[in-house]
């Protein structure tokens, strides 16, 4: 189905129902747009539309809104009620060629094999991610 945006601005609501792919969100206002009285005022949620881990019944999640002529969905959903503001991108340092920044072994170590990672999840698509490492 094609995907049309309805708001320009992010909106805020709470998850109310999770399913193994996707969810629903209950707006913390109402959204004024034909579809809305589709599914009870409640917004779907596909998790290939989330930008970070996948939320749990009751946390708080602003997304974009869209319609697809079914109802209305939740597009570029991230957790919290409070908008992200992206990093800003920068280019990188050009190397000259085969060079690596600070030398062939630069920000490598060996940790061993009883060390724990962690890090934050960057992107979910159901199966398979993006993890960022946090500094330890």
């Amino acid at each position: 189905m094609q995907r049309t945006k309805v708001l320009a601005a992010r909106v805020t609501g709470t998850i109310v129902e999770l399913k193994p792919k996707f969810g629903w969100i209950q707006p913390d206002a109402p959204i004024n747009h034909p579809e809305a009285t589709k599914r009870k005022g409640k917004v779907y949620l596909s998790f290939s539309d989330l930008e970070g881990a996948v939320p749990a019944v009751g946390d708080k999640v602003n997304f974009f809104v869209y319609s697809d002529g079914t109802g209305l969905g939740a597009m570029n959903c991230y957790p919290g009620d409070k908008p992200t503001v992206q990093k800003p991108i920068s280019k990188p340092t050009p190397l000259g060629p085969g060079a690596a920044p600070g030398g062939p072994q630069a920000g490598r170590q060996s940790l061993g094999d009883d060390h724990v990672f962690t890090g934050k999840i960057q992107q979910w698509n159901g199966s398979h991610g993006w993890i960022l490492p946090l500094d330890t």
